[in-house]
């Protein structure tokens, strides 16, 4: 960090500077990564030259501009996540990822958490994420996680849990904390989006797969259809948080009932968007499929390894306590990417463990 960019001057992104940059030209890179973020396009269509010149826009106003410290927390939060879209590109495509970029960007973060007091939950979040997954560092991306988590940040609650339930990031496993943390997460209702809706299914999951979650699997899924019921209200989106995932979890957790699977008929998926590719043809296929191998035309046509995860955990807990199937679901699930799939691997082992121990009894 520079001098000038330690000072932290009161000049907001709106204010007329007499640099050669302007604020015009700021504040239409920042405008650009935001409209990137937020797009539905799959990552083969990003256009990662375009998306560099906006990361060079911002460290070159840092350079020439003396921003407060919380314009500089946005112009930070921008430039780390289009720092980190770029390198998950890169890593989808099967090609290197240049580290330096997002390296500068998170000594920038830990220098301005020196500098201010203001909340960095944001740009906390995301630097977790870099650091454990570009950097490789599990213990840099706790530290700026239960920095958030503790703050009350519901993506860093989410991952607080989730790493404590699969002990990824933290030298064992401890899945009363995975439970504590999660209900700290359905607390906070629809505030943080999708948040609570996501913590409500894995406390139910947690619940199925032998856990004690303090409360039982149907008050879980009712929180998750009341949580995305609501959001879905405040956003006029039906589609909000995955309806489809919380209809199936009925399903399946919640006695195999058809007016379920009637719900996910009704759900409006595009097969034609690259994301969502795959799974129409797996709801359409689960409720008869009596074997993993049936359901892999849907699978092999699913956007990435987080969709298939996700979807093979649900088959795991349709076939809770069958051995044979879970052995075979297990050996598929174990070859996908643990960075997207580790809670759900972490499922369907304990699924597996406690089909074995059964039958040891």
């Amino acid at each position: 960090m520079n001098i000038k960019r330690s000072l932290f001057l009161s000049c907001l992104l709106f204010c007329m500077p007499t640099f050669a940059l302007t604020i015009e030209e700021v504040n239409i890179a920042h405008k650009a990564i935001g409209t990137q973020l937020h797009s539905n396009k799959p990552l083969t269509a990003l256009d990662e030259q375009v998306l560099q010149k906006h990361i060079d826009t911002l460290e070159k106003a840092t350079r020439e501009i003396d921003f407060d410290a919380a314009n500089f927390a946005l112009i930070l939060n921008a430039q780390l996540n289009a720092a980190q879209l770029i390198n998950k590109t890169h890593h989808f495509n099967g090609q290197s990822i240049d580290v330096s970029q997002v390296q500068d960007l998170l000594d920038d973060l830990d220098k301005l958490r020196e500098l201010t007091d203001i909340n960095l939950n944001n740009l906390e979040y995301i630097a977790g994420h870099i650091a454990a997954h570009q950097l490789q560092n599990k213990g840099l991306a706790h530290r700026y996680w239960s920095a958030c988590g503790k703050n009350g940040h519901a993506g860093c609650m989410n991952i607080l849990a989730a790493g404590y339930e699969t002990g990824e990031f933290f030298v064992e496993e401890d899945l009363d904390k995975a439970v504590t943390w999660h209900t700290r997460v359905v607390d906070t209702g629809t505030r943080w989006n999708c948040a609570g809706v996501y913590s409500s299914l894995r406390l139910a999951i947690l619940s199925s797969s032998g856990i004690d979650t303090l409360k039982p699997i149907t008050y879980w899924l009712d929180s998750a259809t009341k949580l995305q019921e609501l959001r879905a209200a405040e956003s006029d989106n039906a589609h909000i948080c995955n309806p489809d995932s919380i209809y199936l979890a009925h399903y399946i957790m919640n006695g195999y009932e058809q007016k379920w699977l009637d719900k996910l008929a009704n759900v409006d998926i595009k097969e034609s968007i690259t994301t969502e590719a795959g799974r129409k043809q797996w709801i359409t296929h689960f409720a008869n499929a009596q074997n993993l191998s049936a359901l892999m035309p849907a699978l092999d046509s699913m956007y990435d390894d987080n969709r298939r995860c996700s979807a093979v955990e649900e088959f795991a807990l349709k076939n809770k306590g069958n051995k044979t199937e879970l052995n075979a679901i297990y050996s598929y699930i174990s070859m996908l990417d643990p960075e997207h799939c580790a809670t759900h691997q972490a499922t369907v082992k304990r699924l597996r463990n406690i089909a074995s121990n059964s039958l040891l009894i």
